[in-house]
């Protein structure tokens, strides 16, 4: 049971909502139109490339940059004209900003003393941050004694000891090696879900994106792209910077020729080969269409005996990558080419660049996206 269900409260966070909220710098606007509902609780992560206006959005909520345009509802409340400190906000940074001066207890006591609560009351909950980020008994030491992932707690401890109603987190493991990213993506989530927090992340990991997150909304050029489940926006990405942005994408284009009964849509490319793929409302005969394909959704199979299917081409090796728990394919189909990604090496274990072999994958693996004009 969370510590939120043990006090009686259903949820700890509070819902976020963005209404068309817009940030220019010198006429020019970096985030724009951009509305998003976060619900209580829920982990929400912005992901995009450099650029891409997250950062911007995540500051314009936390009350450090003020918005051109919009507004910003937090509980339901307007918050756009109020200060950062009236906020009741949690803001962890990449770059951990600990007071280097002070100790591990009065970092995280920090936001406490400000608020002047009792000292008997500061110690206990500082107490309690550090059982929560797993560093009990770190009190006195200073920052400087401590690893990057330590300190990455302590931020973490300091921004959580007040119980604020959301927690902001920009780029907050982006100095961390690999591993220790990886534990402490754990560690961040078990701590919303223990909490029941509200959270919003910026991050342009793709991987640290789908690992954490309840909802993900994709950003590019100031604006939302898609928002949905993980999932969804792995498997059912709706444009070409999604799929490209969210994991690895074959794209391969041509012209819808028919639609079946079921709304799967046959079409043909250029070279006149056929394949099927997952049905698109939009999508009429004659109409020029591109088509997403995970390249762990191919499936080799032999060129001598490689059966029937629809989506079953047959071209030759251009590259093999081994790559620890998988394998990576370049085929060759004249002027198209389609990487696979398996983890079943005995169909290519014999394998070399240059043999003929066969790709087959499902209708339903094939994801027609709105804008064919991008390839």
């Amino acid at each position: 049971m969370s510590a939120a269900a043990r006090n009686g409260n259903s949820r700890h966070g509070v819902p976020v909502r963005l209404d068309r909220l817009q940030k220019a710098y010198e006429g020019t606007l970096v985030v724009e139109d951009l509305s998003l509902s976060v619900e209580a609780g829920a982990f929400l992560t912005l992901l995009g490339p450099s650029g891409s206006g997250k950062t911007t959005t995540l500051m314009m909520i936390a009350g450090f940059v003020p918005n051109s345009g919009g507004e910003i509802y937090i509980d339901e409340r307007p918050v756009g004209r109020v200060p950062p400190e009236r906020r009741e906000l949690g803001m962890v940074f990449q770059s951990y900003a600990l007071f280097p001066h002070m100790t591990v207890g009065e970092n995280i006591g920090f936001p406490l003393r400000m608020r002047r609560r009792p000292r008997a009351e500061i110690g206990r909950k500082v107490a309690a941050a550090l059982e929560m980020v797993k560093l009990p008994g770190y009190e006195e030491r200073m920052p400087r004694q401590l690893s990057g992932g330590q300190q990455q707690r302590v931020a973490l401890a300091r921004a959580i000891v007040f119980e604020p109603r959301v927690l902001l987190m920009d780029e907050p493991l982006g100095s961390l090696d690999k591993k220790l990213r990886e534990h402490m993506q754990a560690e961040i989530k078990r701590i919303q879900k223990e909490l029941d927090m509200t959270v919003i992340y910026v991050t342009h990991d793709q991987q640290e994106a789908l690992s954490m997150s309840d909802q993900i909304a994709v950003m590019h050029n100031g604006r939302i792209q898609q928002v949905g489940p993980p999932a969804e926006l792995y498997d059912e990405p709706v444009s070409t910077f999604v799929a490209d942005f969210v994991g690895e994408s074959n794209f391969v284009s041509g012209t819808a020729t028919a639609i079946e009964n079921d709304g799967t849509v046959e079409v043909r490319h250029q070279s006149g080969r056929i394949f099927r793929a997952h049905g698109h409302a939009a999508v009429t005969p004659g109409m020029p269409v591109v088509a997403s394909i995970r390249p762990e959704r191919l499936v080799l199979v032999s060129a001598a005996d490689p059966g029937n299917g629809f989506n079953l081409w047959t071209g030759r090796i251009g590259e093999i990558v081994f790559l620890g728990d998988a394998v990576r394919y370049r085929i060759l189909f004249g002027e198209v080419a389609l990487t696979v990604k398996t983890q079943d090496r005995e169909i290519g274990a014999q394998a070399r660049i240059g043999d003929e072999i066969g790709v087959r994958w499902r209708p339903a693996h094939t994801a027609l996206l709105d804008d064919p004009s991008a390839l």
